[in-house]
């Protein structure tokens, strides 16, 4: 079929993927398009008004009101993995994860997969409480260590390589950084248009216009999604990332708004690949694939 039509990536009516987890293959489904709901009326209202700091702000209150987790063990069903594309035997298996956005999940990188596929294996790391039990982390640390160690779990003896598109970046850095707590090593980082937290301003822009356009992709998202963009966004509010040792590669959209590194100060090499913000993980995802593995390739050698 066409790429990213791959069977087992496609539902009735939604975008699926396919998860293994101890050889058992079972269905990730993507959120649903939606109507959305009262908060998202709201945001839409804020966003209208030039407000939508403030209604960020709104989401990350009304997140403290759900059961929070300290730990990996405080969350009764951790989403399982989802391989998107094989593990190839030699190579450094990449571990991918998702934005911090309402539509967070593993069907954010199946265009990439598609095209790594034959050349690099993909596996995504979904966040609890997009999906399923409302379960969110109390702290920044509760989500880096939980996700630290589902890689050390899932990469085997090769060090693996964190990968991640926007606020997803910050997860990849953060777990770059907490790895060695568990007497492991990443390979390298690469971050696909992350933005630093104190440019958050028009990636929160960005996401809330992605958000409320019914043609978007997954239509709006239902309120449930959108408080657990809050509570993750919530414990980032105060981060200060610090460098990490992984070689970390930031791939810039060539249709970025913003010049330069966007305000992130933590990779060792910046470069440019086609496309904007959303495209990168879509219809110029190839290009995307292309620019990681050179870069990859270089970095092995």
């Amino acid at each position: 079929g066409e790429r990213g039509q791959r069977p087992g990536l496609r539902g009735h009516g939604r975008w699926t993927s396919v998860v293994r987890e101890r050889g058992a293959a079972v269905c990730d489904p993507a959120p649903e398009r939606g109507a959305g709901g009262t908060l998202v009326r709201l945001l839409r209202g804020a966003h209208a008004q030039g407000r939508t700091a403030e209604g960020a702000a709104l989401l990350m209150a009304a997140a403290e009101l759900l059961p929070h987790y300290d730990h990996r063990a405080g969350v009764a069903h951790w989403p399982a993995p989802a391989e998107l594309a094989p593990h190839r035997e030699g190579g450094a298996r990449l571990f991918a994860f998702p934005s911090l956005g309402a539509g967070s999940g593993p069907h954010e990188y199946r265009e990439l997969a598609a095209a790594l596929e034959g050349r690099r294996g993909l596996t995504v790391l979904p966040h609890p409480g997009f999906a399923g039990d409302p379960v969110l982390p109390r702290t920044r640390q509760a989500l880096v260590r939980a996700q630290a160690e589902a890689v050390a779990r899932a990469c085997g003896e090769r060090a693996p390589v964190l990968l991640g598109h926007s606020s997803g970046g910050w997860i990849a850095h953060a777990v770059a950084r907490e790895l060695p707590e568990l007497g492991r090593e990443a390979a390298a980082v690469v971050l696909l248009d992350t933005y630093a937290r104190t440019e958050g301003g028009r990636g929160l822009a960005l996401l809330t216009e992605r958000l409320l356009d019914p043609a978007a992709p997954l239509g709006v998202p239902d309120d449930g999604r959108l408080l657990a963009m809050g509570g993750h966004l919530r414990v980032f509010a105060d981060w200060t990332p610090e460098p990490a040792a992984a070689p970390t590669l930031l791939v810039r959209a060539a249709r970025s708004a913003a010049g330069g590194t966007g305000g992130w100060e933590y990779a060792d090499h910046v470069t440019e690949a086609p496309g904007d913000h959303f495209s990168l993980l879509g219809a110029d995802s190839a290009g995307v694939a292309d620019v990681v593995e050179d870069w990859l390739g270089r970095l092995a050698r």
